[in-house]
């Protein structure tokens, strides 16, 4: 069963799905557009809005996510 979903976002949401809080890494990252849905098995998830504060938060984790000239956001590794 679910614990975390996004569902049909009014805007494209981001999130960051945790195991535990203080964890080194997500255990996942992505977002989801308006006409999509997401399922989570994990239960600590942190959703955003805004692409900077997610960007911002990921960094903190050295996950390092940069958008490109289309609006696409991509990982670097």
């Amino acid at each position: 069963m679910a614990k975390n979903t996004i569902a049909f976002p009014a805007v494209e949401t981001y999130y960051i799905l945790k195991k535990q809080n203080v964890q080194a890494n997500p255990d996942a990252y992505g977002s989801v557009m308006p006409n999509q849905r997401m399922d989570s098995g994990i239960d600590k998830m942190k959703d955003y809005t805004d692409f900077t504060q997610w960007q911002t938060k990921l960094a903190q984790d050295d996950v390092i996510v940069e958008l490109d000239n289309n609006g696409n956001w991509y990982n670097l590794e």
